[in-house]
């Protein structure tokens, strides 16, 4: 990602870059789900603007009172303390999220910048949802917190694959232990469950299609993923 920024800065063309223009009156914002948390995240700004300061406190305010420590104690905790390790548990990643993104939303507002479209991924969508006028502060952080805390109870011994195949294919693979999660393309389908039950389905289509190509595709290429998959961690399944 690095070397692209740096193409795009010099104005070097890449395969991997995309550039244009945005009209006038169509700006979009993109509200991320869990995975974007960092420790530490937004302290500096935090520090340096009043407006983003009090909009993280408005929030956390409301936040509060479902959780089982003060969410400013988390976010702007010591990399590698305990409290920053809390930030990777989905009960406290979650509202972490929305309180970073709704307050960054409202310092784009008084910085003068007002989106035509919002969209959002999982929790994304609830930040989205709130400041788009669906839902009020107090009921977002009600349904950010509950969500957070029932993701969090359920077991830490699921998977989630991506599949290369239509929903009909993998239809008869379905069972109590997998499921079909969600439908990313007309031939891409994620499946979810037991993580066993999951991994064997992953690995027949895997060796499927390494039949019909003639090559390995089911290569780990990162300590995350295994032909598309999501393994959950510390009691948090993959969101």
């Amino acid at each position: 990602m690095s070397a692209g920024l740096a193409r795009l800065a010099d104005g070097t063309p890449g395969a991997d870059l995309v550039r244009g223009t945005v009209s006038p009156g169509a700006l979009a914002f993109v509200f991320t789900g869990q995975g974007s948390q960092r420790p530490g995240m937004t302290a500096e700004l935090y520090r340096t603007s009043a407006e983003y300061a009090a909009a993280l406190d408005e929030v956390c305010a409301s936040l509060d009172p479902w959780l089982r420590r003060p969410l400013r104690d988390v976010l702007f905790a010591a990399e590698g303390s305990d409290e920053a390790a809390l930030l990777d548990r989905t009960e406290f990643t979650q509202p972490a999220l929305f309180a970073v993104e709704v307050a960054l939303f409202r310092y784009a507002e008084h910085c003068g910048l007002t989106p035509r479209f919002l969209l959002g991924h999982s929790v994304g969508e609830l930040a989205a949802a709130h400041v788009a006028g669906v839902l009020s502060l107090a009921d977002a952080c009600t349904l950010v917190a509950a969500r957070g805390r029932l993701m969090q109870d359920r077991p830490a011994t699921g998977a989630m694959v991506s599949v290369q195949a239509t929903e009909d294919e993998l239809a008869p693979f379905v069972s109590e232990s997998v499921t079909l999660a969600a439908l990313n393309g007309p031939a891409s389908t994620v499946i979810a469950g037991d993580e066993d039950a999951v991994l064997a389905v992953a690995a027949h289509w895997a060796a499927r299609d390494a039949r019909r190509n003639d090559c390995g595709s089911a290569t780990r290429s990162t300590p995350r993923t295994w032909t598309g998959c999501s393994r959950s961690s510390a009691g948090s399944p993959p969101d």
